[in-house]
């Protein structure tokens, strides 16, 4: 019988087509580096620390949302979705079985923020893979379909360089938050797009693409949110 990270991570598998989560990777990469050269460029050493991290989230969050509109023939839908109170919105990737967000956090051992809207998200994916039901003689396990698996895509950088990240990670939350259950290492699954990435710039050409793709995703959102 397969452990609970094994589940876990092979029914992200079954639902999550290989070349997305490879698109969502490059994406973390490039908007690390991105949003420190725009800080950098643009801004003293004082001011640009807090916009760094909100210009990283937001095209991180814009970039998930034009990767699940390329993969829409797969089943990817994303929308930007309100957090419990409105005043936060968490773009959150719909494929197969799986809902995925994002989320910086300060290491890899680190849990995500026990927020109302992960805790609800988790909820509604609640990770159990089976029930019981007690009867007046005994205890009956009763199996369930296939639950739904909320996913994590875990990131964060070393101190002292914020112009790339220290690990990239899928991560698996327990229904309460409060453990992760299993983990898929980006930075071992795609070495070889890591080390290329890294050993020449990005070329002007792929950098227009994720430009576009982004300016496409926002065109759209706001069209609708005028009609």
């Amino acid at each position: 019988m397969e452990s609970r990270e094994e589940s876990a991570v092979n029914q992200f598998y079954e639902s999550v087509p290989k070349q997305l989560l490879r698109d969502l990777f490059v994406s973390v990469l490039t908007n690390y580096q991105q949003a420190d050269k725009f800080t950098k460029e643009n801004y003293p050493w004082q001011e640009g620390l807090p916009i760094r991290g909100y210009k990283r989230r937001a095209d991180i969050e814009v970039d998930i949302r034009a990767v699940a509109a390329k993969y829409f023939n797969d089943g990817a839908k994303a929308e930007a979705e309100p957090n419990c109170t409105g005043g936060w919105y968490h773009t959150v990737l719909r494929v197969g079985e799986v809902a995925m967000v994002a989320s910086k956090v300060r290491n890899r051992k680190s849990m995500v923020n026990k927020s109302l809207f992960m805790h609800k998200l988790a909820a509604d994916n609640a990770q159990i893979e089976f029930s019981f039901v007690r009867t007046k003689k005994k205890v009956v396990r009763i199996d369930r379909p296939a639950p739904k698996l909320t996913a994590v895509l875990v990131h964060g950088y070393k101190k002292g360089d914020k112009s790339r990240p220290d690990f990239v990670l899928i991560r698996f939350p327990d229904e309460e938050c409060k453990n992760w259950i299993g983990t898929i290492d980006l930075f071992a699954v795609f070495r070889e797009v890591l080390v290329n990435f890294y050993a020449k710039p990005m070329v002007a050409a792929d950098r227009i693409k994720a430009v576009r793709l982004r300016k496409n995703v926002i065109k759209k959102e706001s069209e609708g949110e005028g009609a």
